[in-house]
């Protein structure tokens, strides 16, 4: 892999980690709703005038916009709204992972390996003591949430899958004209017309900065490079990447928010980063031990 690559790689999984933080910042002057709605319609607009829609069925970019972009993440944008820690959060997202191999499992009929088996168990484990923690502090909600979004990115997950799309980038901005203006009847309908308008009229530096952040380097420009990178190197070179995620999205929530971690929630992140490792390099751990 060149270096240039390896570096717009760990580029991509640091841009990836740090939107946490960014949606944390973003939700405390604007609701999730209203947020995710200037998401989606700033990565739609003006991208699809520029962008043939992708070669896939309809349903395929219906679906995907309807359960990543409204559902996926107006319940993490509620999640970050309502507590949780942007740092702990981009742990307990990467669980989509395993969603992911269970789905594709029971509809797919893709049976996971023996260390992705073994992985979802270890990071099962980190998950009950993450739940353990929160019980203590009170604050529980906001973890289910989080896991609840991480299995819609695993169902948007086999979407994609069905889909076979070749120019993700395409697959999504169009997607994202899907969400946008679900997105924004949902904002008039909960948080009031008055309120999704000021959003617009006025918005705050902040929002302006997260919504930008987040619709053209996190969704546009995150997209496209990840799409060149698959496309000129095999997945399981390219994959391990994103295991870097968590990593820098811990690290963002820490020095940008001031996020201070329980010595348990630590724990809980190493054994769920750990179960991580597992599914991914599992196989390659394994033959190796077989050769020595």
């Amino acid at each position: 892999m060149a270096l240039r690559d390896i570096l717009l790689a760990l580029t991509l999984a640091t841009l990836w980690g740090s939107t946490f933080t960014a949606m944390k910042i973003g939700v405390v002057d604007v609701p999730p709703l209203a947020m995710n709605a200037l998401r989606f319609c700033l990565s739609a607009f003006p991208a699809l005038l520029f962008i043939r829609f992708p070669a896939v069925p309809l349903w395929t970019v219906i679906a995907f916009g309807l359960v990543l972009g409204v559902t996926k993440f107006s319940v993490l944008f509620t999640a970050l709204k309502v507590g949780m820690p942007a740092s702990l959060a981009s742990i307990v997202l990467q669980m989509q992972v395993f969603f992911t191999i269970g789905f594709a499992w029971f509809l797919m009929g893709e049976r996971p390996g023996r260390p992705q088996l073994i992985g979802a168990g270890v990071a099962f484990l980190g998950m009950l003591l993450f739940a353990q923690d929160k019980m203590e502090n009170a604050a529980l909600f906001p973890l289910i949430l989080c896991l609840l979004a991480a299995s819609l990115w695993g169902v948007a997950n086999i979407i994609v899958k069905k889909a076979q799309a070749k120019d993700i980038l395409a697959f999504v901005v169009w997607s994202s004209a899907v969400a946008g203006p679900v997105l924004v009847l949902l904002s008039i309908a909960v948080d009031g017309p008055q309120t999704l308008w000021n959003v617009v009229k006025n918005p705050g530096w902040s929002t302006v900065l997260v919504s930008l952040y987040l619709s053209f380097g996190a969704t546009l420009f995150g997209y496209s490079v990840w799409n060149s990178l698959i496309s000129r190197y095999p997945v399981a070179l390219v994959g391990p990447f994103a295991l870097l995620i968590p990593v820098s999205g811990m690290a963002c929530g820490i020095v940008f928010l001031d996020e201070a971690l329980s010595w348990k929630a630590i724990i809980a992140s190493v054994i769920v980063f750990l179960g991580l490792v597992i599914n991914v390099f599992g196989d390659r751990i394994a033959a190796r031990m077989r050769q020595s």
